[in-house]
């Protein structure tokens, strides 16, 4: 009798075993330091057949992701959408630099920083309509230090990205160059540990993750802050074909605006749907429903009363967008030949005033938010 239980044990306990190691075989691998997910594999759509709008997000953006995931939850725009048989589709990306090679018609709208978007226009049928962030690219040392106080030092920052660009900013303001510096190139998620174990004296970062960073290391301090934006940016093909979809998703783009102005508790409501897509994204986020996180929405976007339409300075030479736009050609991610032109004629600052003359039509004061989900998913499950 006893053996007869033994071997029963036994084999139960090889069952349960085993099942755990098939289970585990087919998951997702947890992500390594560059993983990314198959944005080949993404389901995406290059005419109208499928009646499907692709939507390209950054879940860990924050004030994006807040717009991205309104869109997403808005029963007025699924309304309007679904009268004429649209629907919306969501690809999540790491970085805006990961979208652009699939603004080639794959993508319809895309939440981008200016740095990609810049490349976007140049290279791709691409225009920007409105911007969904306008923050700042923050310096964070280890110890409260000036500018001129990183000589020498080990920072982290992301490449190829508008970090770069802000840290050769700063170090002009303090009379130095990138060569002082020991650059430590890192993506995004990789800042925090970083400064944390001290294997770099400072880092460059944008929100949510500067904002995280300074909660989390001990004696970490903001040295030097620059203006960064983050805009919605559309296929131009897509607009030409469907101009009334164009105008029916910048309508629930400033509708979420307007919400999220309205009352403080729907900024609390948001801020739960942008945590709950960073966990199914990454497995992971710092971003929760309280005062602070608040306070972060409402200083990039929410609490201005032009928020979210383009500053009308934009496009004029010499201005900040002008400068990234030399500055990457010096880096050679621009042709040198690339004509500023070009990209003031991808900056469309009709369309969304367009949008507010006609708001009766758009309903852009409607609010009628579900708590689930209201579209397909294209691409970009779970890292975790």
């Amino acid at each position: 009798m006893k053996s007869r239980i033994f071997w029963t044990l036994f084999f139960l306990v090889v069952a349960v075993v085993g099942a755990g190691v098939w289970l585990q075989s087919g998951r997702s691998p947890s992500p390594g330091r560059d993983a990314v997910p198959d944005y080949e594999g993404y389901d995406y759509g290059r005419d109208d057949a499928s009646r499907v709008i692709d939507i390209a997000t950054q879940p860990s953006d924050l004030s994006p992701a807040f717009i991205s995931e309104c869109l997403f939850h808005d029963r007025v725009l699924q309304e309007q959408l679904a009268a004429s048989g649209w629907t919306l589709r969501e690809h999540r990306y790491n970085s805006g630099n990961d979208i652009v090679p699939y603004c080639d018609g794959r993508l319809d709208l895309m939440f981008m920083g200016d740095f990609p978007a810049l490349v976007a226009m140049a290279s791709r049928p691409v225009c920007i309509v409105a911007i969904t962030s306008h923050g700042y690219d923050t310096i964070i040392a280890s110890d409260m230090r000036t500018p001129k106080d990183l000589k020498g030092l080990r920072v982290g920052y992301p490449p190829g990205s508008s970090a770069r660009f802000t840290l050769e900013r700063m170090l002009d303001v303090a009379h130095l160059a990138f060569a002082d510096i020991v650059s430590v190139p890192l993506q995004p998620r990789e800042l925090e540990a970083a400064l944390r174990d001290h294997r770099v004296d400072a880092v460059i970062a944008w929100e949510p993750t500067a904002s995280r960073i300074l909660a989390n290391v001990p004696d970490s301090h903001p040295a030097f802050r620059s203006e960064t934006i983050t805009y919605a940016a559309m296929d131009l093909d897509f607009c030409a074909r469907q101009p009334q979809l164009q105008k029916a998703l910048l309508a629930a783009l400033l509708r979420a605006a307007r919400w999220g102005g309205e009352d403080e508790q729907n900024l609390y409501a948001g801020l739960g749907w942008v945590r709950e897509a960073e966990l199914d994204y990454t497995g992971k986020s710092a971003i929760v429903a309280d005062r602070k996180w608040v306070t972060i929405l409402r200083q990039e976007g929410i609490d201005s009363p032009s928020f979210p339409m383009l500053p009308r300075d934009l496009s004029e030479p010499g201005r900040r967008f002008h400068r990234q736009f030399q500055w990457l050609q010096g880096a050679g991610r621009l042709a040198a030949t690339q004509d500023w032109t070009c990209i003031q004629s991808a900056i469309d600052f009709t369309v969304l005033p367009g949008v507010i003359r006609e708001g009766t039509k758009w309903q852009v004061d409607r609010f009628h938010y579900c708590s689930d989900k209201l579209c397909k998913a294209g691409g970009g499950g779970a890292l975790k």
